[in-house]
Formats: structure tokens, C-alpha cells, sequence
């Protein structure tokens, strides 16, 4: 009964860790997309502080999958044959190398860091084109 229940938190873990993957990897995509044109685009300082506090939303919910998936590495003895699979699987899943969530979650914080740090030069490049173009009209 203890193992039935164990193995029964173990697919709810990696039910909410494929869950939340997939809505990352939505953010992600959605995010690289806005930093192709960080560089050139100017953003209103109201709006690019909403979008860092999105960001660093996006961020915490990737430090909690990373947890999770931690939680997953942790290889537990099941025994022998499938038991014994299902456990090397699980640890391999969670953190065992570059394919692994956590991996993933690494470098997806790292990339959601990277886009912040983007959108505050973006918030630069607005107010110092709002300055030049109020010394326009000087």
C-alpha cells in the first residue's frame, strides 16, 4: 500500500511537471520571439515593468518546476525489473543530465533573466527617444 501510494504521488509530480512544461514552453517561445527585436524596440516604462513582473512570474514558476523535478531525481529502490526501470526512468527524468527538466528549467531561467535584462534596455532606448524628440521641440 505504501509503494501503491508513493508511485501514485510520483505520476501526479510528473503529471504537473509535463503540465507545466508545456505551458513554459508556450512562454518561451512566446518570449524568444520578443527578444529577436529587443534591441530596435522602444517600450513605455509602465509597460515594460508589467512585463518584467510577468517575467519574473515565469521565472518562479520555473524555480518550483526545477524543484520538482529535483524531487524526481532522487532515485528511490524499487526493487528489481519494471520497479527498477520506473525508478531509473524517473531519476533520469527529473535531473539526470541535459535532457532533463531540471536542465531545462535552468536554461529557460536563464533565458527569461536574459529577456528582463532586455526589456529594461528597451525602457533605455524609450526614454532616451523620448528625451531627443522633447529636444526637438526645444
Amino acid at each position: 500500500m505504501a509503494v501503491e501510494g508513493w508511485f501514485d504521488n510520483v505520476t501526479d509530480v510528473v503529471k504537473d511537471i509535463g503540465r507545466d512544461l508545456k505551458e513554459q514552453l508556450a512562454y518561451k517561445k512566446a518570449l524568444a520571439d520578443a527578444k529577436a527585436s529587443a534591441e530596435t524596440i522602444a517600450v513605455d516604462p509602465d509597460v515594460g515593468d508589467a512585463v518584467i513582473k510577468q517575467l519574473t512570474e515565469v521565472h518562479d514558476i520555473m524555480s518550483e518546476i526545477a524543484m520538482k523535478a529535483r524531487f524526481l531525481g532522487e532515485q528511490v529502490p524499487l526493487g528489481g525489473g519494471y520497479a527498477e526501470i520506473v525508478g531509473k526512468f524517473m531519476a533520469q527524468f527529473g535531473s539526470g543530465g541535459e535532457q532533463s527538466v531540471d536542465a531545462a528549467m535552468k536554461k529557460g531561467q536563464q533565458d527569461i533573466t536574459q529577456l528582463i535584462e532586455d526589456v529594461r534596455q528597451a525602457m533605455v532606448n524609450y526614454q532616451q527617444t523620448d528625451a531627443s524628440n522633447a529636444d526637438a521641440f526645444k
